[in-house]
């Protein structure tokens, strides 16, 4: 057995001893301290905490003394929760409670969950700890910083900036930063502490850095303290994604004080073939410091070293040449050229082609910051929020470059079937429409490939999907503006794309039809902006450069994404599976498009913002799409017709084409913008006041008298009783109604009257009367009577209060009324309306197919014959009925003027689509063509 197996061994034999009591903390605590080592180096804080409880219950220490001490333990750790647990503790033994909870909440925010064996490390803590646990479950204000600015220590203050800054907690606030920025002396070692713990946290259980780490380590960097070094090389060695690239900027910043010290270490990494992401970065870093004597020569020396037999070996080449070429020295350029020459052969094409452009352009362009941006950089632009785009892509490093690539690549849907998918596509029938829109039937087409990759699947065999041509072409335009003097160009093209917005951060998560800022902006920039020194775009750049390296299929769609046209289309046809017959909305051109999948998707009068090109003999959608729901067409129009009055050009026409083709993307932003400040629509009931759901709970001293009496009411009906809960339906009176509708009402009155006599017990006779008369059965509310209590639900708060009043009379001396609950629209549906769906972005790549579901044991006629009667007693009198829309107008009145009829066949339009849609899914829908006939109005 080596030292290291022994020590391990020792120190298992030690812990466990301690945990079951046979040996003394006290006795043993040198001994531990010795044996655990930087992993295990927070056990000897918590075996002394302990020592500490014992020693204050005997009497050798104060309270206040154990408090500072587990509060030096808790800044040398301050990623172990129960730590926390021994300062709220002390706190509270010392009369601050304010602080033991502040403590306790604290503990509750770094655990993963709250363990119960945390609490029973002390008989006391059970008694004493959990009614502050409850209190946290009770207010959630006390998880955050701001209720303990005024009355808590300042050890408890900075301990919550740490953790808020740790979870990834930003506010949009001055105060809050101002709070931070008086601090930092302070809080210096804590950022120190909290990197190192969470290092070690991830190497012992491999857990993610937590969703601030970046930010901590962006900060500790400002300080320039060298003593943080060994933590950042070691957030080198361990971190990923941004953690990684902050690490790096970091060291510089240390590197710029300490150029002798950082450059050591970093040849010293840079020179191990076992480091990936860390020698990587640790090369870009002597780039950035080449100023120190040996810096240059190394990585001149490097370069003429290299060879492809290490991982990652073309990334080095990269960063190598990266590093080298930002000097502007002329020996490093030398170096670059003969590594290139003599190394050619053995690296990949994109290795090359970034050398090339970069000694090409290397004397009008800069990749990446330079030393002195980052050394400027300070706290306090680190803490703004929302975060700058536009300050990030001035900082934004060849190490970002490649994690944010990285991080893209695994983000990428798996790219291989899936049986149980499979088995599912195949349970189409065999002589039904192949979905994937080739217009054959399924066994002539896809039903043979699709048993092959089955059998291959169920053989565990992995079958990978065949990429289409455009899929690759757009990957390989990808990897093109990767290119340093694209790259180069992307601050100021960051920069470009704001000025409209007047703000300088891209929303990354999606926004509308399942797109993001971020991804608008990829897709304009490499199809929409000319580039500063070509003036041409990504896309035709890349066309010209490699115009023989792509078959003609491959070229006629290359040639077609660099040409095409973005704009707003209205569906005029849809062929499913074969074309579509587009109408541009701004430029009042019609295109035939060659379609498969979106033909499938899309119906008559959609509209769809998408780029359309020319590809051999047809045109073709590409490029990102996403539908634009019609009530957004008037303000889109007008938004359009205003913004492009500002674009260059003598024509309109000419101001259109340049707004559409260079700020296209502000279309996305303005239709997001629609859809999240789009109010949330007000349901009403019949008497035009606003749906809420209410509820009057009554205490019953009878059941039995109360029940004899709900059923006595001539509009409450007995339900009937199921497992000791009986249910009563309550009809709407006319007496009630008349009530009801009186006074004021946010909304319209439904002018179908309830029926004039008691649903209970009606007859078919009765009923038909009634409804022949135009009179509705309506619900009032509806009443639970569970044992003691007697519950009544109302759709309104004016509807609960007449309830009331009537039960409180019916139940006199019965029952007493004893609490309201009120849930408003906002409350029942505000969140839910925030995440509402909206239209999805399309693919070229994808289908989707709906089927309608079966109802059974119900004759098809019947079903379609319910169906058209209430479509025909929806719609079949909408030419007579005045719309807000038209002015109060009929639709028949609004088509006697020329804008009238505009008017109401945009109408026609909206209510055609939505009845378009529901027949490609297989739902019944009415025919508005007889509007259309009857008007003589024609889209």
């Amino acid at each position: 057995m080596d030292e290291g197996e022994a020590r391990l061994e020792r120190l298992t034999e030690l812990l466990l001893a301690l945990k079951t009591g046979q040996a003394s903390p006290k006795d043993h605590l040198d001994e531990l301290k010795e044996l655990v080592g930087w992993r295990f180096a927070p056990v000897t804080a918590l075996v002394e905490a302990d020592i500490l409880q014992e020693k204050h219950e005997a009497g050798e220490i104060s309270a206040e003394e154990a408090l500072s001490i587990v509060q030096r333990h808790a800044d040398a750790f301050p990623a172990v929760p129960i730590l926390f647990i021994y300062c709220s503790y002390f706190s509270h033994l010392t009369g601050a409670d304010d602080d033991s909870v502040g403590y306790m909440a604290l503990y509750k925010l770094k655990s993963d969950q709250v363990r119960d064996s945390d609490f029973g490390r002390n008989e006391e803590w059970e008694a004493v700890m959990r009614p502050f646990l409850e209190k946290l479950e009770r207010d959630d204000e006390l998880l955050e910083l701001w209720p303990y600015l005024d009355e808590g220590c300042e050890h408890l203050v900075n301990h919550f900036i740490l953790q808020e800054l740790t979870d990834g907690v930003l506010y949009d606030d001055d105060e809050w930063r101002e709070i931070i920025l008086a601090r930092l002396e302070a809080l210096e070692p804590l950022f120190l502490n909290m990197l190192d713990d969470q290092l070690r946290l991830h190497l012992i259980t491999g857990c993610y850095a937590p969703a601030g780490m970046h930010r901590l380590i962006a900060l500790l960097g400002c300080y320039k303290d060298l003593s943080a070094l060994p933590a950042l090389l070691a957030a080198l060695d361990m971190c990923t994604g941004q953690p990684l690239v902050e690490a790096l900027l970091a060291v510089v910043k240390i590197g710029s004080r300490y150029p002798r010290e950082v450059s050591g270490e970093l040849r010293e990494i840079a020179s191990d073939k076992e480091r990936e992401d860390s020698r990587l970065a640790a090369v870009e870093a002597l780039g950035m410091l080449w100023k120190e004597e040996g810096n240059l020569d190394f990585l001149q020396g490097m370069i003429a070293g290299w060879g492809p037999d290490v991982e990652d070996g073309n990334h080095l080449f990269r960063f190598l040449v990266h590093a080298l070429l930002s000097t502007g020295e002329a020996s490093a350029v030398q170096a670059v050229a003969s590594a290139l020459e003599s190394c050619r052969d053995r690296l990949d094409d994109h290795t090359v082609f970034f050398t090339e452009d970069y000694l090409e352009h290397r004397h009008d362009m800069r990749l990446g910051p330079s030393l002195d941006d980052i050394v400027s950089e300070g706290p306090e632009d680190l803490l703004a929020w929302p975060p700058s785009d536009l300050a990030w892509e001035r900082r934004r490093t060849l190490t970002a470059q490649r994690e944010e690539d990285l991080e893209a690549m695994e983000e990428e849907v798996a790219s291989a079937y899936d049986l149980e998918i499979v088995e599912k596509m195949l349970r189409q029938g065999r002589n039904d429409i192949c979905a994937c829109g080739s217009g054959l039937k399924f066994k002539k087409c896809c039903l043979p490939r699709l048993e092959e990759i089955r059998d291959r699947l169920a053989m565990g065999e992995e079958v990978k999907v065949e990429k289409s041509t455009f899929a690759l072409l757009v990957e390989d335009l990808q990897l093109y503006a990767l290119l340093p003097s694209v790259q180069a160009e992307r601050p100021r093209a960051v920069e470009e794309f704001f000025a409209p917005l007047g703000r300088t951060w891209l929303e990354r998560e999606p926004v509308f039809g399942g797109l993001s800022e971020k991804d608008i902006f990829e897709d304009w920039f490499q199809l929409a902006r000319p580039l500063d020194h070509c003036g041409k775009t990504v896309v035709r750049e890349m066309l010209e450069a490699n115009e023989k390296a792509y078959d003609p299929p491959a070229l006629a769609l290359l040639r077609g994404l660099a040409d095409s046209r973005f704009s707003v289309y209205e569906v005029q046809e849809a062929v499913p599976g074969k074309e579509l017959t587009l109408r541009d909305i701004f430029r009042g051109e019609d295109i035939r498009v060659r379609e498969r999948t979106a033909s499938r998707e899309l119906v008559k009068w959609d509209l769809v913002a998408t780029r359309v090109g020319w590809v051999g003999d047809h045109h073709e959608i590409m490029g990102l799409s996403f539908l634009v729901p019609r009530r957004y067409l008037k303000p889109l129009e007008d938004f359009v017709a205003r913004v492009s009055r500002d674009m260059p050009g003598k024509k309109l026409s000419d101001r259109l084409d340049f707004f559409l083709q260079r700020r296209g993307y502000l279309v996305f932003c303005q239709v997001a913008k629609l859809f999240a400040e789009e109010p949330m629509p007000v349901s009403i009931t019949a008497e035009g006041d606003e749906v809420a759901l209410c509820t009057a709970v009554f205490d019953v001293e009878d059941a039995e008298e109360a029940r004899r009496r709900l059923s006595s009411h001539p509009y409450i009906e007995d339900l009937g009783s199921k497992r000791g809960v009986r249910k009563f339906a309550w009809y709407l009176s006319r007496e009630l109604e008349n009530e009801l509708r009186r006074g004021e009402h946010v909304g319209p009155q439904n002018r179908a009257r309830t029926f004039s006599i008691s649903p209970k017990g009606i007859t078919e006779e009765q009923e038909e009367a009634e409804k022949s008369k135009g009179n509705v059965m309506r619900a009032f509310g509806s009443l639970e009577l569970r044992g003691k209590k007697l519950t009544f639900e109302a759709q309104s708060l004016q509807r609960l209060e007449a309830g009331k009043k009537e039960l409180s009379q019916l139940l006199a001396g019965v029952a007493t009324h004893r609490v309201d609950s009120i849930m408003d629209q906002e409350a029942l549906l505000g969140e839910a309306w925030r995440k509402r769906g909206e239209p999805k972005s399309m693919s070229r790549d994808s289908a989707s197919t709906a089927a309608p579901l079966p109802l059974k044991d119900i004759p098809e006629g019947s079903i379609r014959k319910a169906f058209d009667e209430m479509l025909e007693k929806t719609y079949g009198n909408w030419l007579d009925e005045p719309l807000s829309c038209l002015g109060g107008k009929t639709p028949r009145q609004a088509a006697k003027t020329a804008r009238g009829r505009e008017l109401v066949n945009r109408l026609l339009k909206d209510y055609e689509n939505m009845a378009e849609r529901q027949r490609r899914e297989g739902t019944p829908a009415f025919d508005f063509s007889r509007f259309r006939r009857e008007l003589d109005i024609w889209p």
